[in-house]
């Protein structure tokens, strides 16, 4: 996780999956994850009144057993 100037955040990570269900031949699979998070609410000019304000975004990938 890596912060930049207490407004702007991102995050990776990777998930390693391997099961024993998917059988002995399947080994293991690598799931990357990669999110950014950017707080608008810190800006001068943002209108005290809204509150707080922060635009975020995610992307990744997940897996599926393999067929019999």
């Amino acid at each position: 996780m890596l912060g930049f100037g207490d407004r702007f955040f991102l995050t990776g990570g990777v998930r390693v999956d391997g099961s024993s269900s998917f059988g002995e031949d399947y080994g293991f699979q690598f799931y990357p994850k990669l999110s950014a998070s950017f707080v608008a609410s810190d800006a001068s000019s943002w209108p005290g009144w809204w509150g707080t304000f922060r635009l975020r975004g995610a992307i990744g990938m997940a897996g599926k057993a393999p067929g019999a």
